[in-house]
């Protein structure tokens, strides 16, 4: 990692579009970027690939592959893995797939604004607003193929969500709550400190709890 230049590209911004955002894989070969430019009067997003490694090599610009999508604005877009990209706009989620030209795999439309997304190398989230009575928010969850495999309504205020192979964690400012894949709550946890982080340790029921005072591990005994 010496801070090697690997493309320069001096193109006007009526051409290639204004980057709204830019993800990049962790190899270092592979970027996303969402452009938004108006096409005749119509405002659209063009997603496009590059690859830096030998396979972009003889494409102009290293551009590998590249989707447009009319009336649509695509403010961020994340590698969730080596191969799994994923966009995120205001009226769908596009879930590419490829090591060297990732195609589109699924698209997902999007009803509500979105209020927050989280993700892991295997999953991603979406929270909204909830609509309904029932609780504050909602979040949907799901897998790399673009099936939902989990809806859940819940009253927590939260800064961060924490996701990874068999739960999630959604952490507020005193308090956090961990639920299984299924949606069940197995353990909720109040502070008087302010809470920076929690993480889930390689043992199962093993998290360290990062508050603006201490460290601490704890281990869960569950039934």
């Amino acid at each position: 990692q010496e801070g090697e230049e690997l493309v320069k590209s001096e193109q006007p911004m009526e051409k290639s579009g204004y980057p709204v955002d830019v993800a990049v894989s962790n190899d270092g070969e592979k970027f996303a970027v969402s452009f938004l430019y108006v096409n005749s009067g119509v405002m659209e997003t063009k997603i496009g690939f590059y690859n830096f490694g030998s396979v972009g090599q003889n494409e102009i610009d290293n551009l590998v592959s590249a989707y447009s999508y009319e009336s649509s604005v695509f403010p961020s877009i994340e590698y969730l893995n080596d191969t799994t990209a994923v966009a995120f706009g205001d009226t769908k989620v596009a879930i590419y797939e490829g090591n060297q030209r990732p195609e589109l795999v699924k698209e997902i439309d999007i009803e509500d604004e979105i209020r927050s997304i989280y993700y892991s190398d295997s999953y991603f989230a979406l929270v909204f607003d909830n609509s309904d009575s029932e609780a504050k928010y909602r979040m949907e969850l799901y897998d790399l193929e673009g099936d939902r495999v989990l809806n859940l309504k819940f009253d927590q205020d939260y800064n961060d969500i924490v996701i990874n192979d068999k739960e999630f964690i959604i952490v507020g400012e005193t308090e956090f709550s961990i639920y299984k894949l299924t949606g069940l709550e197995k353990f909720h946890y109040s502070a008087q400190k302010t809470i920076l982080n929690v993480i889930p340790e390689g043992a199962l029921n093993r998290y360290v709890i990062i508050d603006s005072g201490s460290t601490q591990v704890i281990n869960l005994k569950l039934n």
